[in-house]
C-alpha cells in the first residue's frame, strides 16, 4: 500500500510544474494539459488501488518520501531544458550519472563486498543501468526538450501501465475493473496531448 501511494503521490510532478510555470515565467496551462493532469492522477491512483489501499497502513514516511519524489521529478524536468538544447541529452545525462555515481561511491562504498557476480547479476545490473537509467532518462529528457517539461511529465504516467502490463506477462499479476479503468484513463491522457499538439 505504501509504494502505491507514493507512485500516486510523485505523479503530483506535473501539478508542481504547471504552477511553477505559472507563478515563474506567467505562462497558463492549455485545457488540454489541465484535463490530463488530473486525469493522470486519477488513473494512477485506480492503477495503484488494482489490489486495494490500505490507508490504516500510511505511515508519514511515505507521504514524506511520495512528495519528495514529486519534486525531484519537477526539478529534473525543468531544470534542464536550457542545458539540454545547448548541448544535448547524452552529456546531461552522463555528467549526471557521474556526479551521482560519486556521491553514491563515498556514501555507500562497501570495500567488503559479498555479492555474486554471475551471468545473472550481469544481466540485472545492465538492465537497471543501462535500459531502466540511461535509456530510459536520455528517452524522458529528449521529450522534455521536445514538446516541453509538462506534457512529458504527464506522458510519464504510462509508466505505471507498463510495470503493470509486465507484472501481468511475467509475473502472473491479475487486474482487476479498477485497474483497467485507470489504464484506460491513463491512455486517454496520450491521446489528449497528441491531439492538442497538432491543433
Amino acid at each position: 500500500a505504501g509504494a502505491g501511494i507514493a507512485t500516486v503521490l510523485q505523479y503530483l510532478a506535473p501539478s508542481m510544474i504547471i504552477i511553477y510555470m505559472l507563478v515563474r515565467y506567467g505562462k497558463r496551462p492549455s485545457k488540454g494539459e489541465i484535463i490530463s493532469v488530473i486525469l493522470a492522477l486519477v488513473g494512477t491512483i485506480c492503477l495503484m488501488g488494482n489490489d486495494g489501499f490500505s490507508m490504516e497502513r500510511f505511515p508519514l514516511a511515505v507521504l514524506v518520501w511520495g512528495l519528495l519524489s514529486a519534486v525531484g521529478v519537477a526539478v529534473y524536468s525543468v531544470s534542464p531544458v536550457d542545458l539540454l538544447y545547448k548541448y544535448g541529452t547524452l552529456p546531461i545525462v552522463g555528467f549526471g550519472m557521474l556526479l551521482s555515481g560519486i556521491v553514491a561511491a563515498i556514501l555507500f562504498h562497501q570495500p567488503n563486498s559479498y555479492a555474486m557476480w554471475d551471468v545473472w547479476t550481469v544481466i540485472g545490473c545492465f538492465n537497471v543501468v543501462f535500459l531502466g537509467t540511461i535509456v530510459s532518462f536520455n528517452a524522458y529528457l529528449e521529450g522534455v526538450k521536445r514538446i516541453g517539461a509538462v506534457p512529458g511529465s504527464i506522458l510519464s504516467s504510462i509508466e505505471p501501465i507498463s510495470a503493470a502490463f509486465f507484472g501481468w506477462a511475467l509475473l502472473g499479476n491479475q487486474f482487476s475493473a479498477l485497474g483497467l479503468i485507470g489504464m484506460a484513463i491513463i491512455i486517454a491522457t496520450v491521446i489528449i496531448i497528441a491531439l492538442e499538439k497538432r491543433t
